[in-house]
């Protein structure tokens, strides 16, 4: 096998607040730049689990064309509720179900990402874990509810990833043994992390996980720190977790059948440098670390929102977890280097895109060929005009989170130059014009996206949808 990929919601194509889009994964690429053929991941139904917002979007961009008024907000509803019902009856009692195999009697899948896992998760989750978690009355049981995801969705999916021939019960690093046991791996990417970190830009709240050396989190099931809600891993919790995970990694590698292999592992980026957040007020430059803001709220609501209602992270809060994620980083780079893994240092990267934080003139050295296109994709929160025209954004997707169809591309251009370093030859070289065609918010912008700026009651809703606001 010469690509194997582990990773969360990013490894997995997750796009819009959806697993949507796995086919235009960074992993997606790089296997077609190797000349991979038969490469399998896994494709979602649309409009994606649970339903995207991009999907709702355009459905009401086209019952309403590029604006919303009067009457129409209300008529509004029952189509999102469409967009929504349609991924809920799939994905709960349709052919997207959990003991609905996938199509095509696929045995596994090459690109095992899954959306929210954290480190641990790579070998703590299971499909039973999945199946039980499904099935916790807390979470929700199957329900045909207005305006409502599929319940427990994040199982879901991990369940269709993990098992999709319901034949098995192999974790993450089950699936990496059984591969490189069998016809071995000669390229395995690995890019957890975020998540033991990225709950508290969701949340907007910290609940750091207690740095007790006689428990770590890892040591836990995974069920027992789903209910200790932690969102934020100490960075010793995170170092012994990150410690394990590699060691795991290395003793199945060193049993491997492919006798040349290559590991590279990804770091993970502020939160600072994604725009689901907006920085707004005083502005303090923090040595080492950028510039930080007052409050840290989402996007596109204002100081006055961030106050009245009490969603926002304050300047401490923000240096406090990317304070955290970069000795998380150093973490990474000291155990991965010390197995002779290769780094591919992303954190480094998406703070050079970031717009906010390097004031409008990003210093990451962005594709030659972009700066002929009409619009020159950048890092702030996704906006086109009522003629179709972009605004801004194009890296991000609409969830504010997840790099586009246009990012994966950097991605997986990023990781490819560390590939090469180590001596892999691809045999197709970056075809940016045929990556663009596949970013559908850049091809075919969404008109209605002036509402979100106009309308609060539309940017709540939204925010709600992505379970931001409760």
């Amino acid at each position: 096998m010469r690509l194997f990929t582990i990773g969360d919601s990013i490894s997995q194509g997750f796009m819009s607040g959806s697993a949507a889009r796995t086919e235009c994964s960074y992993s997606t690429l790089l296997s077609e730049w190797l000349g991979i053929d038969g490469y399998r991941y896994p494709a979602w139904h649309e409009p994606g689990l649970p339903a995207s917002v991009e999907a709702i979007f355009r459905a009401l961009n086209n019952k309403f064309g590029s604006s919303i008024s009067g009457i129409e907000w209300i008529k509004s509803l029952k189509v999102i509720n469409g967009v929504m019902d349609k991924a809920e009856d799939y994905y709960e009692r349709g052919e997207g179900g959990k003991d609905k195999k996938y199509p095509g009697n696929v045995p596994f899948f090459h690109n095992i990402g899954v959306r929210d896992w954290t480190v641990a998760d790579s070998w703590l989750i299971t499909p039973d874990v999945c199946r039980k978690m499904i099935g916790r009355s807390w979470i929700g049981e199957v329900t045909d509810g207005f305006l409502a995801n599929p319940s427990a969705f994040i199982y879901r999916t991990g369940l269709k990833v993990l098992d999709p021939n319901l034949d098995c019960n192999r974790s993450q690093l089950d699936w990496l043994e059984y591969h490189a046991s069998g016809e071995g791996v000669e390229n395995l990417l690995l890019w957890l992390g975020a998540n033991n970190a990225l709950k508290t830009v969701v949340t907007l709240k910290i609940k750091e996980s207690p740095n007790n050396p006689s428990r770590r989190p890892h040591q836990m099931t995974h069920e027992e720190r789903s209910d200790a809600g932690w969102n934020l891993w100490h960075p010793a919790d995170f170092k012994a977790e990150y410690a394990e995970f590699i060691k795991r990694v290395d003793t199945i590698m060193k049993r491997n059948t492919s006798k040349k292999y290559n590991v590279y592992v990804g770091t993970i980026p502020c939160v600072t440098a994604i725009p689901i957040l907006t920085g707004l007020g005083k502005v303090k430059e923090v040595p080492g670390m950028g510039k930080y803001y007052t409050y840290y709220t989402y996007f596109p609501f204002d100081e006055k929102f961030a106050v009245d209602s009490g969603k926002y992270l304050s300047m401490d809060d923000a240096i406090k977890i990317d304070s955290t994620i970069m000795e998380y980083n150093k973490s990474i780079k000291e155990l991965a280097e010390a197995r002779g893994f290769h780094v591919v240092d992303f954190a480094e990267r998406f703070t050079k895109m970031a717009w906010q934080r390097n004031d409008g003139k990003p210093t990451y050295p962005f594709p030659e060929e972009w700066k002929k296109w009409p619009h020159f994709p950048d890092s702030r929160y996704y906006h086109a005009d009522e003629n179709g025209k972009m605004l801004r954004g194009g890296l991000f997707t609409m969830d504010g989170i997840h790099p586009s169809a246009l990012a994966h591309g950097l991605l997986a251009s990023e990781f490819r130059n560390v590939m090469e370093a180590a001596g892999v030859e691809f045999k197709k070289s970056i075809d940016w014009e045929k990556i663009r065609k596949t970013d559908t918010l850049y091809e075919s912008p969404i008109t209605l996206m002036g509402e979100l700026y106009r309308h609060e009651k539309l940017a709540h809703f939204v925010a709600k949808i992505l379970n931001l606001l409760k």
